[in-house]
């Protein structure tokens, strides 16, 4: 009979771990540092062009989509996965019995596909959205209001779904919101940029 391999410690677990926590953690940091100089560099666009908030949006993601060619092979073996699910008719979850009721024209379709579909929408919105806080409010709030917001997912995530938290999570959360509070109590209201000028200059050349 073949021995079962021991399984390790939870300091040991930790020891093996921590070089991917900390890759994981110099790679937040970088898209961190990189998202403050992004909402920096749309302060500057938006002082000197006014509102081009949708010229940016469309700019950003266009410019992106070239890199998804890199993960076509695993993009093509999750459309798959996707299209081979079961649909919402077939679904255990709460929807099993809603969806087929009250929208039966979906419970043909695989229930990933509709939810991916809603992902999209509300991502959508979302970003749209942010880039309209950033015009509106600056840089520095529009990126303080999404470090709540991801704050906010993540304790829906554990009282809905029960994802896992411990003390450090905890501790987060709390410096999140004390920074938060902080800089709304010290912040003097913002200013939005001015979004005539672009249609000013029109005219004047006209």
């Amino acid at each position: 009979q073949q021995q079962q391999q021991p399984q390790p410690s939870a300091q040991q677990a930790a020891t093996i771990d921590a070089p991917q926590q900390a890759l994981g953690v110099a790679i937040l940091v970088t898209a961190q540092v990189a998202a403050s100089f992004l909402g920096v560099h749309q302060d500057i666009m938006y002082k000197k062009y006014g509102n081009v908030a949708d010229e940016m949006l469309f700019i950003s993601h266009v410019c992106s989509l070239p890199l998804f060619a890199l993960l076509k092979e695993d993009l093509a073996k999750h459309v798959t996965q996707l299209l081979s699910s079961d649909s919402f008719a077939a679904d255990k979850g709460w929807w099993g019995w809603w969806l087929p009721q009250t929208l039966p024209f979906v419970c043909s379709v695989p229930a990933p596909v509709i939810l991916l579909l809603l992902n999209i929408l509300s991502q959508y919105l979302c970003v749209r959205n942010v880039y309209s806080l950033s015009l509106a409010a600056g840089s520095v709030t529009t990126s303080l209001v999404l470090q709540v917001r991801k704050c906010v997912s993540l304790l829906l995530s554990i009282v809905l779904f029960g994802t896992p938290f411990n003390a450090m999570q905890g501790v987060s959360a709390v410096a999140v919101f004390a920074a938060s509070f902080a800089f709304i109590s010290a912040t003097p209201a913002h200013k939005p940029a001015d979004t005539t000028k672009r249609v000013a200059k029109k005219e004047k050349r006209d």
